[in-house]
């Protein structure tokens, strides 16, 4: 029996500093988002905050690669209820699914996918294999 890989989900509300002159949300705001799903996921769903990571550990998950795609708008007042789930774990890459919809609606309003690189902030700088209890997080397995 496989493991359920990790996910991991938040609610984003739709404050007026999210939308455009039209009340939409100005679409650049869905990739913050996504940066904040993927910071509240490492802190609360995986034990790993981003205090400690960068400052204290000085390790880093910067985002190499992102695709979304756009369904449908949202307004403000709206609630989007964003789920993070992981697709893939590599040796020190994931590749993280993210859904936004407002809750009772079957199709999302926007789909992003994102990769993260586990890096080495300090010297010498570059990628490193994730910490043995975080990968074992992400694929859903026991740490």
């Amino acid at each position: 029996m496989s493991a359920t890989p990790f996910t991991f989900r938040m609610a984003q509300p739709i404050t007026f500093e999210h939308v455009d002159p039209a009340g939409w949300v100005f679409y650049p705001r869905y990739a913050l988002f996504v940066n904040a799903a993927v910071e509240r996921a490492f802190g609360e769903g995986l034990g790993w905050p981003w205090d400690r990571m960068h400052f204290e550990e000085r390790l880093g998950v910067p985002t190499v690669d992102l695709q979304m795609r756009f369904r449908k708008p949202t307004r403000l007042s709206e609630v989007l209820d964003v789920t993070l789930r992981c697709e893939q774990v590599g040796t020190s890459s994931v590749t993280l699914v993210v859904d936004m919809r407002v809750a009772g609606e079957a199709s999302p309003r926007v789909e992003a996918r994102v990769v993260l690189v586990h890096v080495a902030l300090g010297d010498p700088p570059g990628k490193r294999p994730w910490p043995a209890p975080v990968a074992a997080r992400l694929r859903g397995e026991p740490a």
